[in-house]
């Protein structure tokens, strides 16, 4: 794994990655992404530029509930 972190989320752009697949498990949540965008000044980047991040799994920890609807 050349990326893992917990801090800076909002130096994480997911927009337009493709979910592949969603994980339920004891407390978590796993969601398999196309990909991800680490900003440039993400501590864990160390290029000049953004890079992509292919593939990406975003986990959430600490789940008490969920939800799910489906759109159609």
């Amino acid at each position: 794994m050349k990326y893992c972190t917990t801090q800076q989320f909002e130096l994480i752009n997911f927009h337009d990655s493709v979910i592949d697949k969603i994980e339920h498990g004891h407390k978590t949540i796993k969601l398999h992404l196309g990909f991800a965008n680490l900003h440039e000044a993400h501590k864990e980047n160390t290029s000049d530029t953004a890079v992509g991040i292919k593939p990406c799994i975003l986990i959430f920890t600490g789940v008490k509930s969920t939800e799910a609807r489906v759109f159609d």
